[in-house]
């Protein structure tokens, strides 16, 4: 993992969590089998991709060390992470439930939000879709994740999940709420955004069948 460097941007300390979150400071449990590979990251990116324009910048931004993975910047605006696309196994079932393990140990405050990208996590699940008339066509669900809320009226306010800061949180969300009957599975992306710094651990994300 790189360095972690000191820095002295102004953050901010979440009080409350959202429903659905609980402290977790301890190790984090293996979960059932699920159709994600090396959903711990104790393998390194093995079964990961980066994803396209994360090699651009002179720091990649994603690393992984003792606490998973990680996705930083100290000044940077381009999203960097990483994707996996499931195995066709995975897709003949529906997924169900969705777990995730992360800590967000700084991210700097933004008055405004304008989409997800600005959060320092965001989750997207990647379906194809398809109708009886159309063709199949690709479809992103996605979460953000955040210390800092969004306005109160913002458009994209439901999709964001505010946490506190520096501390293990384990969510867990069914998918019925996120994705729509016709959803086949096919990949899974996990990013980092934001302005303009961030510094993001996740040590487990699994996603398990019906």
């Amino acid at each position: 993992m790189l360095q972690e460097r000191a820095n002295h941007m102004r953050i901010v300390q979440a009080v409350q969590p959202e429903p659905g979150w609980r402290l977790d400071e301890g190790r984090a449990m293996p979960p059932p089998v699920g159709v994600i590979h090396n959903d711990q990251f104790l393998d390194g990116l093995v079964s990961w991709n980066l994803l396209p324009g994360t090699q651009q910048g002179k720091e990649l931004g994603v690393s992984v060390g003792a606490e998973g993975l990680r996705l930083w910047a100290d000044d940077l605006h381009q999203r960097a992470g990483v994707e996996q696309v499931l195995a066709p196994q995975a897709l003949r079932v529906r997924p169900a439930h969705l777990v995730l393990d992360l800590r967000i140990k700084h991210q700097t405050q933004r008055e405004n939000f304008e989409s997800l990208n600005d959060f320092p996590l965001r989750l997207d699940l990647i379906c194809k879709t398809s109708g009886e008339s159309q063709p199949e066509s690709a479809q992103t669900f996605s979460r953000g994740f955040s210390v800092v809320r969004p306005a109160k009226h913002s458009p994209i306010g439901n999709q964001v999940i505010f946490v506190p800061l520096n501390v293990w949180y384990h969510y867990e969300s069914d998918l019925i709420d996120w994705l729509p009957q016709g959803c086949h599975l096919k990949r899974i992306r996990l990013s980092g955004g934001g302005f303009p710094e961030r510094d993001v651990r996740i040590r487990q994300v699994q996603i398990l069948p019906e």
